[in-house]
């Protein structure tokens, strides 16, 4: 990330870094928790912020907090104990906390940089993580990097937020209908010929990826006809047992419920899909770990561009239908 164009909008990078992964924490609380989330707080540190920069209570009383330390060089034993402190004033303040997220615009180094140095970041930050597990058995300690700062940023949605505290790092169809103009005004005008345009793969990943959510209803219809395939691809695969030609076979029984358990599990990922699609969830994935994933995220992945989800749909049905042609008369 370029931390050089962090846009700080008239306040210190300190209380600026506060504001942005308060933004950030808030989204990813909401996404977890959806239904669970009872109030979400911005602490005010004028008078101390109680070892968080923000926190959520849960529904179940838990609560969640984040700590931003704007620490942008390695990671000191006096900056380590400044966020010991923190996690100790947050605990005492907040009896109920269970989730306590450090942010800091850095990765951790997992080597020595000098000869004299004794031990790594990446090992300072374990032992801490040891001894509060020690003191602190109940809290959950997680460590928000520049990577996964980046990662949160990067998401759906997100766009507004990356434009707003990064200024020039969001590229749109507006931006690039723009420069398009300009060049084929300019030194294109007499090289560029709109009948020889071809559409294919990449120009759709980038309608997709540039348009973000003003394409989301478009995603929720190709998601539900995917859907629906996975549906049909079931009903087909049960109507099996009706063919005694297939159930001779001594694994015939074995196949069927094998595949009907990866089409449920598939069908119950769609529909979470479908679900925080239709909320306007910026963390399209769902987050269920299952045989599955891999293939069906790559179906997601795809899931705008109808005609591809659709013919590996096919070629599912065809897949498990073993081949008997009969299956689809």
């Amino acid at each position: 990330m370029e931390w050089s164009n962090f846009q700080l909008h008239g306040d210190a990078p300190t209380r600026a870094f506060e504001a942005l992964v308060g933004m950030l924490f808030e989204r990813w609380c909401k996404r977890e928790y959806p239904t669970q989330i009872r109030q979400f707080v911005f602490v005010n540190g004028d008078g101390g912020d109680g070892g968080v920069e923000a926190y959520a209570e849960l529904t179940n009383g838990d609560v969640l907090g984040l700590q931003a330390k704007y620490f942008r060089n390695s990671l000191s034993s006096s900056q380590l104990n400044q966020i010991k402190e923190s996690l100790k004033t947050a605990v005492a303040n907040r009896k109920c906390l269970v989730s306590f997220i450090v942010a800091i615009p850095r990765d951790l180094s997992d080597g020595k940089t000098t000869k004299k140095q004794q031990i790594t970041e990446r090992e300072r930050w374990d032992t801490f993580i040891t001894e509060s597990k020690q003191s602190y058995p109940f809290v959950s300690i997680t460590l928000w990097g520049e990577s996964q700062i980046a990662q949160l940023l990067s998401e759906l949605a997100s766009e507004g937020l990356q434009r707003y505290w990064f200024q020039g790092s969001v590229v749109d169809f507006g931006i690039l209908r723009l420069r398009f103009e300009q060049a084929s005004n300019g030194w294109l005008k007499n090289r560029y010929l709109p009948d020889l345009h071809q559409s294919g793969l990449i120009e759709a990943d980038l309608y997709l990826r540039l348009n973000g959510t003003s394409k989301q209803t478009e995603w929720i219809q190709e998601a539900r006809k995917l859907h629906q395939y996975f549906i049909s691809s079931h009903q087909a695969l049960l109507r099996l047992r009706r063919y005694p030609q297939f159930m001779q076979r001594s694994d015939a029984e074995e196949l069927i419920q094998s595949a009907s358990k990866w089409l449920t599990d598939a069908i119950a990922e769609q529909e979470e899909l479908e679900k925080r699609l239709i909320a306007g969830n910026s963390f399209l994935f769902p987050s269920l770990i299952l045989p599955v994933s891999s293939w069906l995220q790559l179906n997601i992945k795809y899931v705008w561009n109808g005609h591809l989800a659709r013919q590996q749909a096919r070629s599912l049905f065809h897949y498990l239908t073993i081949n008997y042609a009969y299956l689809l008369r």
